[in-house]
């Protein structure tokens, strides 16, 4: 059996556009129904899903589902050690690194090659090299991958992502935008206003999602 074919019913995509849901799914071992809940996903599958797969709506979703969640870098990725696909990351494609990206799910370190479920029907997996994995995360904005733990086990030492009234605040008017734009389609003028906002509210609480070290 071919590793795609193992990979098949763990994490596949059910549209083009679903797969930040896809991977809290993976992750987290919730029902599909129950994520795109969470996330008020619309499966319009169209641009307007991406409005709601931006990283504060994921740590949203994750707290509503009883999940903290710990960024984690690139650097922690490639040189430490985690569970089995229990890594989400935001990566970023070469020739339109801010406008096209996608969420995938960090399974495993084999020989210093880097495994991830794509989730795509023609590209379940993939590998990355060490500076293959740092390019293709590094290449545009925003930076993110995170982990997550039931809240009722999260370590006290540890630092977790805390969502603030604003960042809430956001993810639900962009939920509104969306199911009014799901009808109006009025999704360059959506895209300017979310963006923006968007970009002033997380960018400077993700200084620390990029390692300064090479």
């Amino acid at each position: 059996m071919s590793d795609n074919e193992l990979n098949h019913f763990e994490h596949e995509m059910q549209n083009d556009f679903d797969c930040g849901p896809e991977c809290v799914k993976t992750i987290t071992g919730k029902s599909r129904e129950e994520v795109k809940s969470v996330f008020a996903w619309k499966d319009s599958k169209s641009l307007l899903d991406n409005f709601l797969d931006m990283p504060l709506h994921h740590f949203v979703a994750l707290e509503k589902l009883g999940y903290k969640v710990k960024i984690v870098t690139d650097k922690d990725i490639i040189n430490g050690t985690f569970p089995l696909n229990s890594v989400v990351v935001l990566l970023h494609s070469k020739e339109r690194p801010t406008l096209e990206q996608h969420w995938v799910v960090f399974s495993e370190k084999i020989n210093n090659r880097f495994k991830f479920l794509f989730g795509v029907k023609d590209k379940l997996i993939a590998y990355y090299a060490p500076e293959g994995l740092r390019d293709v995360y590094r290449r545009g904005f925003p930076n993110c991958a995170y982990t997550v733990v039931l809240a009722e086990n999260a370590d006290p030492n540890e630092k977790y992502y805390e969502l603030t009234k604003w960042e809430k605040t956001y993810v639900s008017l962009t939920k509104t935008m969306v199911t009014i734009l799901t009808s109006t389609r009025l999704t360059i003028i959506a895209f300017g206003i979310i963006y923006s906002l968007y970009s002033y509210l997380f960018k400077k609480k993700s200084q620390g999602a990029i390692s300064n070290d090479s």
